[in-house]
């Protein structure tokens, strides 16, 4: 149940790459930009409007050291390492509007073509994860009526009607998923890989859409302290008026993250729980977040006189 069938649904892809450059006839699109070279750590990494906006923040930038862990590769205790948390959300501005599969790649590149990129040694969540499984009731009944006559002679003749019913009944279960993977980028085939993608489906039974809010964690290993920057690509499948709304949309491209492990961390980072000489699988673990729904509890009161 978790294949997505789009002949049914209809494809709307949106793509949010963060590559160098400039986009042409793009001077009234909105995108997000480095205030300067030196605009390390940008918070707002995209930000798309439209019948369902797409958000994607970046919460924390840890630069250390990977530290002793098991269950990272034991040659590379020691090594540096840099911690990033990046949050997601995909927001419907209408009840009938909602995302059925979003995809987001984040790749990792050095600043010049002599120096490796970071590889990515852990993220969370990782492998294949249900989210709000339930559990659905179906039975359906199925006739067949036939005819059976016998001939006489003259007008008078002889006929039964049989009418057949079977009944089916079935339990099946079905839920939202989210998937994630470390993977090479398009023009590397061997060595580290240097890239992470997740893919949230929706529940196809329920069809509510994907998770609003996805909290992700990325251990990178670095050789240097150099200067490298990200890029991030999110690509969705939305409901059928939501690709009609936004066929004739533009999509702007907007700046790189920049990373800089040279810098020394501020006194809003020193107060974190992060370790920054031990940056242990378990931190990329402890970051990982998926919400469908904020509830507030306690929204209904009682004025008082």
């Amino acid at each position: 149940m978790m294949a997505q069938d789009t002949q049914d649904s209809g494809i709307w892809q949106v793509e949010m790459p963060l590559i160098l450059g400039t986009t042409e006839d793009m001077d009234n699109a909105f995108r997000t930009q480095n205030q300067s070279p030196t605009d390390w750590n940008r918070n707002i990494v995209v930000q798309r409007k439209g019948p369902v906006n797409v958000h994607c923040s970046l919460l924390d930038v840890v630069h250390g050291k990977l530290g002793v862990d098991q269950d990272i590769n034991t040659d590379d205790d020691g090594a540096l390492g840099t911690l990033l948390v990046f949050h997601f959300r995909f927001v419907p501005q209408q009840h009938s509007r909602r995302v059925i599969q979003a995809s987001i790649h984040v790749e990792f590149l050095a600043t010049d073509a002599q120096s490796s990129p970071p590889a990515v040694c852990a993220i969370s969540p990782y492998d294949t994860w249900t989210v709000v499984p339930t559990t659905e009731h179906e039975e359906k009944t199925s006739a067949v009526e036939g005819t059976v006559g016998t001939p006489g002679t003259g007008p008078v003749s002889a006929s039964l009607t049989a009418k057949l019913e079977k009944l089916r009944i079935r339990d099946f279960s079905d839920a939202m998923a989210v998937s994630g993977s470390i993977e090479f980028s398009d023009d590397i085939n061997s060595g580290e890989c240097n890239c992470a993608a997740w893919t949230l489906l929706e529940n196809q039974t329920r069809k509510t859409g994907v998770p609003a809010s996805l909290r992700t964690g990325i251990l990178l290993k670095r050789e240097t302290n150099a200067i490298f920057y990200g890029m991030v690509k999110i690509s969705c499948i939305a409901d059928w008026k939501t690709r009609f709304e936004s066929m004739f949309g533009r999509i702007p491209m907007d700046d790189p993250v920049l990373f800089n492990p040279g810098l020394k961390p501020s006194k809003a980072q020193k107060n974190k729980k992060y370790n920054p000489d031990n940056l242990l699988r378990s931190d990329v673990k402890s970051v990982a977040d998926v919400t469908v729904q904020t509830v507030f509890k306690e929204a209904i009161k009682e004025a008082k006189k």
